[in-house]
């Protein structure tokens, strides 16, 4: 098949979302299928590279002086059925949720394939979708779509309400092989990180979804209960409010040699990041199959997180991580302390790569989704 993935966030943008498409887009490649990756900038411009690795990326076309979803979404029509005479797609698989997904109702009148879209997006499950206007508006959006698919059952479920005919949740995938082949002793060395230390790894972004400020409370609490940890972070710390309240809070408790920020770290240094640590910490308030679990799952390092969305799909309590509430710094300060104490914590990370090994490849994600793809494009077989 001849694919689109039609998008507005993509690499080098720092994210879950521009990771997906590029992971998904290489595992559907491997399975015979001719992919493009179709990148719309609100700002007008040209993608950092013409591709990414071996997937071409083209470049579609809007004026960013134009104001309105409705009239950046007919200027992205026209790019997008231009684009198809270059590369007739057989069908349109979009990431976002924008005027990109608005464009979709005008191109029904002329694209005759199928039209997909990942509801990747939180608000969904968040009050947003209470809101009488905004459900009427998604509606709106959604309603030249022929295929919904998300990366969580919550997100699934509080899509539903689109009314879109099929509809699907499809875990995200990891490249196992990409995270292993580094032991704890030489990346400590290498991170200049005391060998007899616990350490805590943090990894994604500073925003407050992603419940990084209970984090700081609970590693305050944690340094009045035990000693010999540090938190190493991980994310896009340049000028970001978010860390800078961590900061705050971490040294407003005399907890400021408990933690150290060491920014955005490119996925071929995050293995040795991954292989120092003892554990990961996933406080999200929100979260889809995440990314960051999966790749510390592939390590062989068990997970403390909250016990929400995706993130109960990836680890049972007690057998690859242990689960705590959301917005609740003392229960994630009782789930760090016990798997400083675990004796059960190196069999947990080797319960946690089974896992993945058996349910979060790349490679079955993107079949699911091709499954999915020939479901309902009424295609019998997988080509």
């Amino acid at each position: 098949m001849k694919i689109a993935l039609l998008t507005s966030d993509y690499l080098p943008n720092i994210g879950g979302i521009a990771s997906h498409i590029y992971e998904l887009s290489k595992a559907l490649v491997e399975q015979g299928n001719d992919v493009e990756i179709w990148y719309w900038d609100r700002k007008g411009e040209s993608p950092a590279a013409s591709r990414m690795g071996e997937i071409p990326v083209r470049f579609i076309v809007a004026d960013p002086a134009l104001k309105g979803s409705f009239k950046i979404s007919r200027q992205l029509a026209r790019s997008i059925n231009a684009s198809l005479q270059d590369f007739p797609a057989d069908l349109l698989h979009l990431h976002t949720m924008d005027a990109l997904l608005l464009s979709t109702r005008r191109l029904r009148k002329s694209y005759r394939g199928k039209i997909f879209w990942t509801n990747h997006s939180s608000r969904f499950i968040q009050r947003k979708s209470e809101s009488f206007f905004w459900r009427l508006k998604m509606k709106y959006y959604t309603a030249a779509i022929d295929g919904l698919l998300t990366a969580s059952n919550d997100r699934l479920d509080a899509s539903r309400f689109l009314n879109i005919p099929q509809a699907i949740n499809v875990p995200n995938g990891v490249n196992i092989e990409q995270f292993t082949g580094v032991d704890k002793e030489s990346a400590r060395s290498q991170l200049s990180i005391d060998q007899n230390i616990f350490v805590i790894l943090y990894t994604g972004r500073f925003a407050p979804i992603k419940g990084v400020r209970y984090l700081a409370q609970a590693l305050v609490e944690l340094n009045q209960r035990a000693d010999n940890f540090i938190c190493i972070m991980c994310g896009n710390i340049d000028g970001d409010r978010e860390s800078a309240s961590v900061k705050a809070i971490m040294d407003a408790g005399n907890s400021a040699h408990r933690y150290r920020f060491e920014g955005f770290i490119p996925n071929a240094q995050l293995k040795v990041f991954l292989a120092a640590c003892d554990v990961l910490v996933l406080p999200s308030l929100q979260e889809a199959t995440s990314i960051s679990g999966l790749e510390a799952m592939a390590a062989s390092r068990p997970i403390v997180g909250t016990r929400i969305g995706g993130i109960t799909e990836l680890i049972d309590d007690g057998v690859h991580g242990i689960l705590v509430n959301p917005k609740d710094p003392d229960d994630l300060c009782k789930g760090l302390q016990q798997a400083m104490t675990a004796d059960t914590l190196e069999t947990m990370g080797k319960n946690a790569h089974l896992r993945v090994e058996q349910r979060f490849t790349w490679q079955k994600t993107a079949q699911s989704i091709e499954e999915f793809y020939c479901t309902v494009s009424n295609i019998k077989e997988v080509q």
